[in-house]
């Protein structure tokens, strides 16, 4: 990361179990992760019934974002389908990134999550 600020690799992580539960849909969001290793499944309710895996997140994806870009509730439940490993974006991290993107960037951000939390009926 720029300006002084710490790299990806002083950032920590954290090893989540398979089955671990590592976010709750409805949770307040105070960190994004960034999957090092391992599978994660994203889940949602369903209005028709029980949860359901909506995507699966792996090596290089990141979860857990939209609640730091909009600060509205998690949107999904992440749980290790797999022995994970994770690095933890904290908010303040984030927010410091967020301060050096493009405030175009940041706007376009903003509204693809607000389009998307939408379209999912969120």
């Amino acid at each position: 990361m720029r300006g002084g600020g710490k790299s990806m690799d002083d950032l920590p992580q954290k090893t989540f179990q398979s089955g671990s539960l590592i976010l709750a849909e409805g949770d307040p969001g105070d960190a994004a992760y960034l999957v090092v290793k391992g599978k994660v499944e994203i889940i949602r309710g369903t209005k028709a019934g029980p949860q359901a895996v909506v995507t699966e997140v792996g090596p290089g994806g990141i979860f857990g974002e939209f609640a730091l870009i909009d600060n509205k509730p998690r949107a999904a439940t992440a749980m290790a389908a797999e022995p994970t490993v994770c690095t933890i974006i904290s908010r303040e991290v984030f927010q410091k990134l967020m301060k050096q993107t493009n405030p175009v960037i940041r706007a376009l951000m903003l509204d693809y999550t607000k389009r998307l939390r939408m379209l999912r009926g969120d």
